[in-house]
């Protein structure tokens, strides 16, 4: 539960009482929860209000609502994305136990790979990355056009597919078992690519 923030809150927006994963997600004190000045409404950027709004409707219906992604408002003003699931607390006074976890990390995760994707797929070098049992599993735009290929003709089929059995048992095996020991590799060969010689 230190990585989850737990709230008990009412349909009108009020924090009732919170764990302090929650209020460190949200940069608010607990003597600022105990004063009431946390409104889970006010927290909410107005676009996902709808989801809200969703998520109590279905709620009454089945007693707890499907997880949803949205964003809280930070006290410091900067958004805090979050998965955000939950169930009805109390029937009669519309309360809820609510369960938030922060997607931060692993947005910026995301954005880094999206940007790395990005390099891979416009490089003009040939880029390709293999798994431990030398299947193709990433190939850029690069490495199809020399070898006159399709994306469907390379992605998990292997190596010596493509590059051919004797060429690869010959000059590329020892180097990418190397490489998938961990090892740091650096080799030159000559190969006939397809379209460009």
């Amino acid at each position: 539960s230190n990585f989850i923030g737990i709230l008990q809150s009412d349909s009108e927006g009020r924090v009732i009482d919170s764990n302090s994963a929650f209020l460190n997600m949200i940069g608010y004190s607990k003597e600022e929860l105990l004063s009431g000045a946390i409104d889970w409404k006010e927290l909410t950027p107005k676009k996902f209000l709808h989801l809200d709004l969703q998520a109590i409707d279905e709620s009454k219906e089945k007693g707890y609502w499907t997880p949803f992604e949205k964003e809280f408002r930070h006290k410091n003003g900067h958004r805090v994305p979050i998965l955000i699931g939950g169930s009805i607390f109390k029937y009669d006074t519309s309360e809820y136990i609510v369960f938030v976890v922060d997607l931060t990390e692993r947005n910026q995760r995301m954005n880094s790979l999206e940007h790395y994707k990005g390099i891979v797929e416009n490089s003009t070098d040939l880029m390709a990355f293999v798994d431990k049992n030398y299947i193709y599993k990433v190939v850029n735009h690069t490495y199809l056009y020399a070898h006159g290929l399709t994306h469907e003709e390379v992605i998990e089929h292997p190596i010596q597919d493509v590059l051919g059995k004797d060429f690869f048992r010959q000059h590329i095996k020892k180097q990418v078992d190397a490489a998938i020991a961990g090892e740091t590799v650096k080799f030159t060969e000559t190969f006939d690519f397809k379209t460009i010689g």
